[in-house]
């Protein structure tokens, strides 16, 4: 599955996916213009490093101004779980907006290594390189880099970042929590 998204984008096969996702709302619009930026940072490397902007806030970028290193693929509905499948790197360079970023769960729950900046972490219980790396944007390029050269951690970041959305972030967590809650205010019931 993800050998066939990376042909469908013309990834070469030896390249690091870094994947960014998000609806075309302003706060994610500011976060997408800041991949581009990386992806231009980032386009000469020995081994390459390809950027894939899923969904509709690929639409708010300028397609004839984009890296050669970077592909939006608009609103996807087929096929949505194998562009996850096809990444190696999640990106969350959140600089605005509210409430928590969801995303960020749903790389975790999908056992991707994420780089995020201090705002997109906001909300949820994480730990700087436990569960995530915490990185300012001018930070990225050498934290996607250090990912690169070290797997071994990379896969530890994503399995533990599994676990955190399997014991926290999921519906059955977050009703035992709420339960467990109500008991400690109101007794059994």
């Amino acid at each position: 599955r993800a050998q066939r998204i990376r042909e469908r984008y013309e990834i070469p096969a030896d390249a690091t996916v870094c994947l960014f996702m998000g609806s075309n709302y302003k706060p994610n619009v500011e976060a997408a213009k800041s991949v581009c930026d990386i992806a231009l940072e980032m386009r000469d490397r020995a081994l390459p490093v390809h950027f894939l902007v899923l969904g509709s806030v690929g639409d708010s970028l300028d397609a004839d101004r984009l890296p050669e290193n970077l592909t939006t693929t608009g609103y996807v509905e087929e096929e949505f779980e194998e562009h996850f499948d096809a990444a190696d790197v999640a990106l969350n360079p959140m600089r605005s907006g509210g409430g928590t970023n969801i995303k960020l769960i749903d790389y975790f729950a999908r056992s991707l290594p994420v780089v995020s900046t201090p705002f997109g972490i906001r909300g949820l219980d994480v730990r700087q390189d436990t569960e995530v790396v915490v990185a300012e944007l001018d930070e990225f390029a050498a934290a996607i880099d250090t990912l690169r050269e070290e797997p071994k951690r990379a896969k530890e970041l994503g399995a533990t970042g599994r676990r955190l959305a399997n014991e926290k972030y999921t519906w059955e967590s977050a009703s035992r929590h709420l339960r467990e809650k109500l008991h400690e205010l109101f007794g059994p019931f």
